[in-house]
C-alpha cells in the first residue's frame, strides 16, 4: 500500500470480496478518488464507496474479516452501507421501481419455483426432495426449453450453462412464503456516485456556448476524468438539469413540461390569436423593386382555427397590424368569415403595442369592443397556435418560391438565385424569379385561402364525403359548422369600418388648428374648442384631411391641410417675376453660346478707317455704367428681377443679390428653382 492508495487486489482483500467484483465495480466507475500508478489503478481509502468495515481492517489490521459467504456478482460490487435500498422495510420492492431486467429475473424465478412444485404435486414428494429431483433434473438436462431457459434469466447470468444451488432455491421458496412473488425480484445495486470531478465538469459543460465533453475536457485540463467516463456520467444525469445553463428561456421551456389550454368551451371569436412574421422569401420592392423580405401579419381564430384576416407591408408596424384587423372584422360577398372578436392575443411587439392598435381610450380594439392579451416575453409555447399557423400559412407558402431564404434552403442554390435576380435587374429592371409586390398580394390570398381549406390536426374528424376515409376537418368547415348550430358573427356595416379604422390620437386644439405628426390642419369651428383637448382620427393612406371628435366622440369638423395657409404673393405675381427671370437667364445662355463660338471659330479681324478714328470733342459726352441705384423699385424682388435682366451688373449689385438669395423673401417667391436653374 502507497499511502492510503490501495489497489484493487488489496480493496478486494480489505472487502473480503473475490477480486471481479471489485474491479467490476472499478469499471462501473463506482469510485470517485481515483489515482493512476503508471497503468495501475489506485483507489484512494476514504473513497464514499468503500465499506466502513474495510476502512476500518485498513487502519487496524487485527479486525476480523466480516463473517458469511462472499456475495455473488448477482448482488453487485461494493455498496455505500449508507445508500437507500429500494426495497421498503418489510424486504417487499415496490412494482413501479422494478426495472425490466429485473422483472424478467422474478418471473423466471417464480416459474422455476412452479415447476419444482409441479414435480412435488405430481409424485408426492416434500419440498426438500423436490428440490433436489429438479436439480437432478437440470444436470440431466431432462427439463423442458422454457423452463432451461428460465434458469439463465433466474441467475441474472450470460451463457445456457447456468445451474442452481438447492441453497439459493430454498431461499428463493423462502422469500416467496414471506413476501410474494415481488419478493423475488432482486435488488438493484446500481448506484449513481457523484464523482469528485463532477462539479468542476459541470461547471465547464453547463454554460450557454455549449461545449461539446471533448472541449470540457480539454478545459479541464490535469483534473479531467477519460472521455468514455465522463459521458457515462451524463448519461446517468436528469435530462433537464443538465440543459441548465446550456438553455434558458424559451429554449429552456421546450424541453420541460407544459399546460394545454382546453378550448372547447370557446365559441368562434371569443379569442383570436396574432402574431407578425418577416416573411422567408424575397420580393420586389414596390418602390424601387430591389428584392427584400416583406413583413406579413395573420389573425387566427382560437375555436375554428380558421385565418380570419391577415395584411403585409414593407415593416413591422401598427399600420400593418390594423390592416389586419380591420380585414377580420370586415365580411362582404368576397369574404365570408370575420367578425368583431372578445380577445386580441398577441405578444408584446412594437406593432401590437402601439397606442394607435391597444391604447385603452384612442386604441382600435378599444373602440370595436376587444380586450388586448399579450403572452409571456420569451413564452413562444403560449401562443402555440399562431406559431403552427405561421409555417402552415407563411413558411409553406415561401417554400414555393425560388427565392425562399428559410431554414432548409440549400445555400449554393439561394446564391445562384440571387445572383440572376440582381443581374436581371441591372439589366432589365425586373426578374422572373422575383415575384412583383401585386403578385405577392395575390399569392398571400391564395396562400391563405389554402389552409383555410386544407385538414387541421387539432379539429375534430369526420368521413370525407368524396374518398369515403376518415380525415380532420378543415378550418372552414369547422366555422360552417358553428354556423350551421345558429351561431352567428357580430358584424359592423361597412360605413362603421371606415369611420373605426381610422386611427385616433388625442390633440389640443389652438387658434382653429390641430397639429397631428408635424402637419397642420385647419376649420374655423375650431375656435371654440381652443385650449381643450380633443380626438383627430387620420387615415394613413390619405393626410390631407382629419376628423376632429370632441370628449364624447362627436364629430366636430373635418380639418383640412393648411387650409388657412395663404401665398407670399398673389400666383399671378409670382408667374410673371418668374417669366422674367426665365427671359434673363435665356439671355444669358445665349451670350454664352456666342462665347463659345468665338473661342471656337476664332475672332475675325477688322479693319478700321483712319478717318473714323477721329472723334470730334463736341460729340464726347460722359458714358457711365447704368446702375440699379437710378431706378425706383417698391419691392425688393422687382430689384432683383431687373438685375437678373441686365448683361452687364456693377460689383455692388452683385452684392446686393448675393445677400437677398439668402432672404425669406426669395425663398418663399422663387423656392429651389432658381438654385437649380
Amino acid at each position: 500500500m502507497t499511502g492510503d492508495l490501495v489497489t484493487l487486489k488489496q480493496l478486494a482483500e480489505l472487502e473480503g470480496v473475490p477480486y471481479d467484483t471489485i474491479k467490476k465495480a472499478f469499471q462501473r466507475q463506482s469510485f470517485s478518488l481515483v489515482h493512476y500508478q503508471g497503468e495501475q489503478p489506485l483507489v484512494r481509502i476514504i473513497d464514499p464507496a468503500i465499506s466502513e468495515h474495510a476502512k476500518a481492517r485498513y487502519f487496524n489490521p487485527t479486525v476480523p474479516e466480516p463473517a458469511g459467504t462472499y456475495p455473488t456478482e448477482a448482488q453487485g460490487d461494493v455498496m455505500n452501507p449508507s445508500a437507500p435500498s429500494p426495497h421498503r422495510k418489510d424486504g417487499i420492492i415496490s412494482p413501479a421501481q422494478l426495472k425490466d431486467w429485473q422483472r424478467d429475473c422474478m418471473t423466471a424465478r417464480l416459474a422455476i419455483l412452479q415447476e419444482i412444485d409441479t414435480i412435488a404435486a405430481e409424485h408426492k414428494l416434500s419440498a426438500n426432495k423436490a428440490i433436489k429431483r429438479f436439480i437432478n433434473l437440470i444436470e440431466k438436462k431432462h427439463l423442458a426449453p422454457h423452463i432451461q431457459q428460465a434458469i439463465s434469466q433466474a441467475n441474472h447470468r450470460d451463457g445456457s450453462e447456468r445451474t442452481l444451488s438447492w441453497q439459493t432455491i430454498y431461499r428463493w421458496m423462502k422469500l416467496r412464503r414471506e413476501c410474494g412473488a415481488l419478493g423475488l425480484a432482486p435488488e438493484d445495486t446500481e448506484q449513481l456516485y457523484i464523482p469528485a470531478w463532477a462539479e468542476r465538469f459541470l461547471s465547464i459543460y453547463r454554460v450557454p456556448s455549449k461545449p461539446s465533453i471533448p472541449q470540457t475536457l480539454e478545459l479541464m485540463g490535469a483534473d479531467a476524468p477519460p472521455y468514455w467516463q465522463a459521458v457515462r456520467f451524463l448519461k446517468k444525469y436528469s435530462r433537464l438539469d443538465i440543459q441548465r445553463g446550456r438553455m434558458s428561456g424559451s429554449e429552456l421551456r421546450s424541453v420541460k413540461g407544459y399546460t394545454i389550454r382546453d378550448k372547447s368551451h370557446l365559441m368562434p371569436l371569443d379569442v383570436v390569436v396574432a402574431d407578425g412574421h418577416s416573411y422567408k422569401a424575397k420580393v420586389a420592392h414596390p418602390v424601387h423593386g430591389k428584392p427584400f423580405n416583406p413583413e406579413v401579419e395573420g389573425i387566427i381564430d382560437a375555436a375554428t382555427r380558421v385565418c380570419i384576416g391577415w395584411s403585409t407591408g414593407l415593416a413591422e408596424s401598427s399600420m400593418v397590424v390594423a390592416d389586419a384587423i380591420r380585414h377580420a372584422v370586415t365580411v362582404n360577398e368576397k369574404k365570408a368569415i370575420g367578425g368583431l372578436f372578445a380577445i386580441f392575443y398577441s405578444d408584446q411587439g412594437a406593432g401590437n403595442k402601439a397606442h394607435a392598435i391597444s391604447d385603452e381610450l384612442t386604441g382600435i380594439l378599444a373602440r370595436i369592443g376587444a380586450t388586448p392579451k399579450t403572452g409571456i416575453p420569451g413564452n413562444p409555447q403560449g401562443r402555440g397556435i399562431i406559431e403552427k399557423a405561421q409555417y402552415s400559412i407563411w413558411i409553406r407558402g415561401a417554400k414555393q418560391l425560388p427565392t425562399f431564404t428559410g431554414t432548409g434552403m440549400d445555400s449554393l442554390s439561394y446564391r445562384k438565385t440571387m445572383k440572376i435576380v440582381d443581374k436581371d435587374i441591372k439589366e432589365k429592371g425586373t426578374s422572373r424569379l422575383l415575384i412583383s409586390w401585386g403578385q405577392f398580394l395575390e399569392y398571400c390570398e391564395e396562400t391563405v385561402a389554402a389552409y383555410n381549406n386544407r385538414p387541421h390536426s387539432a379539429l375534430p374528424k369526420i368521413v370525407d364525403a368524396q374518398s369515403g376515409y376518415r380525415r380532420r376537418m378543415t378550418p372552414i368547415e369547422m366555422w360552417n359548422r358553428y354556423i350551421e348550430t345558429g351561431w352567428k358573427p357580430m358584424l359592423l356595416d361597412p360605413a362603421e369600418i371606415k369611420d373605426l379604422f381610422r386611427p385616433q390620437v388625442k390633440c389640443i386644439a389652438r387658434n382653429a388648428m390641430v397639429r397631428v405628426f408635424g402637419n397642420t390642419y385647419y376649420n374655423n369651428l375650431l375656435e371654440h374648442y381652443h385650449g381643450e383637448e380633443v380626438f383627430v382620427n387620420y387615415d394613413i393612406h390619405d393626410p390631407k384631411v382629419v376628423w376632429v371628435r370632441d370628449q364624447q366622440q362627436r364629430l366636430i369638423c373635418e380639418a383640412i391641410f393648411e387650409a388657412n395657409k395663404r401665398q407670399f404673393f398673389p400666383v399671378s405675381v409670382i408667374e410673371q417675376a418668374r417669366e422674367k427671370r426665365l427671359k434673363g437667364r435665356i439671355k444669358r445662355l445665349e451670350s454664352q453660346i456666342d462665347d463659345a463660338k468665338i473661342e471656337a471659330y476664332g475672332i475675325e479681324e477688322i479693319t478700321i478707317p483712319e478717318e473714323a478714328l477721329i472723334v470730334p470733342t463736341d460729340a464726347i459726352e460722359d458714358v457711365t455704367l447704368d446702375t440699379s441705384e437710378d431706378q425706383i423699385f417698391e419691392e425688393a424682388w422687382q430689384r432683383y428681377e431687373y438685375l437678373m435682366q441686365q448683361a452687364e451688373i456693377s460689383t455692388d449689385d452683385r452684392q446686393w443679390i448675393k445677400e437677398y438669395m439668402t432672404s425669406n423673401e426669395y425663398r418663399s417667391i422663387y423656392g429651389k428653382e432658381e438654385a437649380t436653374g
